[in-house]
């Protein structure tokens, strides 16, 4: 009769060798691999953390605390249900869509995702060129004014404001004036960034924050590189600030000064939506 030891051993060997633990079933090689290789987002997940420094990787697929509300985001996209339908005629397919004005090849967009440039030199216009492409919509988080002035941009761009454009009156007009002569479509305003969140991979990983705009320095063997002054990643800091942060009294104002559509990016309770 079988041991409780063998059968634990036993358990645990499939386990294992089950491929849905598996993250690298494929064991996509960084090297040789093509598009034609990647067949879902799992797929560029893997591929990613075998090409990315494994610094700039964990600021990526983080979240903030303790994780507990990505773990929840994924549960709950996993709890969605599609409901097939048959018996239609698909024989030319339609997937486009308008929004706040806007149409677009498909209801795919590119969030406003900052630190691109950590991952990738030049990450910003690199996905804005991704974004004129396929006709998608891109929220930008600055940094491709040279390809905008080509003339070969993204048909349809959101700015990214996380409120130093909102400071007093000047600075808000400026700000609205380039939006509109560099033909943007509309200006999205991150509100709950007003403090460092907590990261606990980038804390472990003495992330500096000014690496999401120029990468993930290393000297020779392989050593972070920590300029002088730079501070690492460290937990729920308030800082400092010359100025009052934006209230909704700025979002008044700003509405006030364009017709340009306003996403605001982080609002979480029912009482700040209304």
């Amino acid at each position: 009769m079988q041991s409780r030891r063998d059968a634990l051993r036993a358990l645990s060997g499939f386990l294992l060798s089950s491929p849905l633990l598996r993250s690298d079933e494929y064991n996509l090689d960084p090297a040789t691999a093509t598009l034609k290789d990647l067949f879902n987002v799992w797929d560029f997940r893997d591929l990613a953390k075998k090409k990315l420094d494994p610094v700039a990787w964990y600021y990526m697929v983080e979240g903030a605390k303790h994780e507990l509300a990505l773990r929840d985001s994924r549960l709950a996209f996993n709890r969605l249900i599609i409901r097939p339908r048959f018996l239609t005629d698909v024989h030319k397919i339609d997937i486009s869509t308008k929004l706040m004005g806007m149409d677009l090849a498909s209801p795919i967009y590119i969030c406003p995702a900052g630190g691109k440039p950590c991952f990738r030199q030049n990450g910003e216009e690199l996905t804005a060129r991704g974004a004129a492409a396929s006709n998608s919509f891109m929220i930008t988080n600055g940094g491709i004014d040279s390809f905008l002035a080509s003339g070969k941009g993204p048909k349809n761009w959101f700015q990214l404001t996380t409120g130093a454009h909102l400071r007093n009156q000047n600075t808000m007009e400026d700000f609205v004036d380039k939006l509109e002569d560099q033909g943007c479509s509309g200006i999205c305003f991150t509100v709950d960034i007003m403090h460092v969140s907590h990261r606990e991979r980038s804390i472990h990983n003495r992330f500096v924050r000014s690496w999401c705009e120029t990468g993930i320095p290393r000297d020779a063997a392989g050593k972070l590189i920590y300029q002088g002054g730079q501070v690492a990643w460290t937990t729920d800091v308030f800082p400092g600030r010359p100025e009052p942060t934006p209230t909704w009294d700025s979002v008044r104002k700003l509405r006030e000064l364009t017709d340009l559509p306003i996403i605001l990016k982080g609002i979480m309770t029912a009482e700040d939506t209304e």
